[in-house]
C-alpha cells in the first residue's frame, strides 16, 4: 500500500510538470487599456492554437490565435505570424487587437483577422482597433455585430483585403476611414450597414474596384467620394441606398450598373 502511494505521489508530480510546461504565456501592446498578466487560457491538444484574456476596462475577453508561419528547418526565413480566429466575451466591451502575442516564448505578429473571427455572440462587440500588422480581415469577419458603433486603423495601416461581407449588417456602425494600403474589398462588404453616414479613403487610396453591392442598403449614407484609384464600380453597389444623394468620382471609372434613380454622380478634377 505504501509504496502504491508513493507511486500515485510520484505520478501527480510529474503530471504537474506537464502541465506546467504546457502554460501559454501572451504580451501585447496595448497602451490604453493594460493587460494585467494576462491570464492565460491554454486549449489543450491543439499545438498549433493558444488563447489570451483581456481585460479592456470595459469587459472581459478572450482572443483565439492560430499559428499561420513560423520558420522550419527548410525555410529558416519564415516570419513568427498568427491569425486571430475568434473571439469570446462575458460583457459588452471594446475590443484592442493586440500587434503581438507571445506563445511558448517566441513572439508572433499577428497579421490577419480570420474569417467570422466576430461573427459569435456579436451582439457584445462595441468597438475594435486594429492593429497597423493586420493585413486582411477575412469573410463575414465582423458581421451581424448589431452594436458595433467604432472601428478604427492603425496610422500606418498595413491592411490590403477586407473580405466579402466583412462588415455586413453592422447596423450601428456610423462611420468608417479606408486605410490607403487597401487594394481589395470583397462584395457586399458594407451590405446592411443601415448607420453609415460617412465613408473616407485615406489619401493615396489604392483601391482599384468597388465590388458589387458594397454599400447595398446603406440607408444612412447620403454622399460618397471616391478615390482617383478607382477604375472600376461593380454591379448595385448603392443598391436600396433611399438616401443617397451624390457620388463624388475623382476618376472615370468604367461603371457596370446605373446608380439609383435620383443619385447625381459628380466628376471631380476634371471636365466631363
Amino acid at each position: 500500500m505504501k509504496t502504491k502511494r508513493l507511486f500515485l505521489t510520484a505520478l501527480a508530480a510529474v503530471c504537474c510538470m506537464i502541465l506546467s510546461l504546457s502554460v501559454t504565456s501572451c504580451a501585447s501592446d496595448i497602451a490604453d487599456n493594460p493587460v494585467d498578466g494576462p491570464v492565460v487560457v491554454p486549449i489543450v491538444g491543439q499545438g498549433e492554437t493558444f488563447a489570451c484574456n483581456f481585460d479592456s476596462g470595459s469587459g472581459s475577453y478572450t482572443l483565439n490565435f492560430s499559428i499561420t508561419s513560423e520558420p522550419t528547418e527548410e525555410n529558416s526565413e519564415l516570419p513568427f505570424e498568427v491569425c486571430l480566429t475568434y473571439c469570446d466575451w462575458s460583457e459588452n466591451c471594446n475590443v484592442d487587437i493586440p500587434a503581438t502575442v507571445e506563445h511558448n516564448g517566441q513572439e508572433y505578429t499577428v497579421t490577419a483577422i480570420g474569417d467570422r473571427a466576430f461573427d459569435r455572440e456579436s451582439e457584445h462587440l462595441s468597438s475594435v482597433a486594429i492593429p497597423a500588422s493586420v493585413k486582411s480581415i477575412g469573410k463575414y469577419a465582423f458581421r451581424s455585430c448589431e452594436n458595433l458603433i467604432s472601428v478604427s486603423f492603425a496610422d500606418n495601416s498595413q491592411l490590403e483585403n477586407i473580405g466579402v461581407g466583412a462588415f455586413q449588417d453592422c447596423s450601428s456602425l456610423a462611420a468608417i476611414t479606408i486605410p490607403a494600403s487597401v487594394t481589395t474589398i470583397g462584395m457586399h462588404a458594407f451590405d446592411h450597414c443601415s448607420s453609415l453616414s460617412t465613408v473616407s479613403f485615406a489619401d493615396n487610396a489604392q483601391l482599384e474596384v468597388i465590388d458589387s453591392n458594397l454599400f447595398k442598403s446603406c440607408t444612412s449614407l447620403e454622399t460618397i467620394t471616391l478615390p482617383a484609384s478607382v477604375k472600376k464600380i461593380g454591379w448595385w453597389v448603392f443598391e436600396g441606398c433611399t438616401n443617397l444623394k451624390t457620388v463624388y468620382l475623382n476618376s472615370d471609372p468604367v461603371i457596370y450598373s446605373d446608380f439609383p434613380d435620383g443619385v447625381e454622380v459628380v466628376y471631380l478634377n476634371h471636365d466631363n
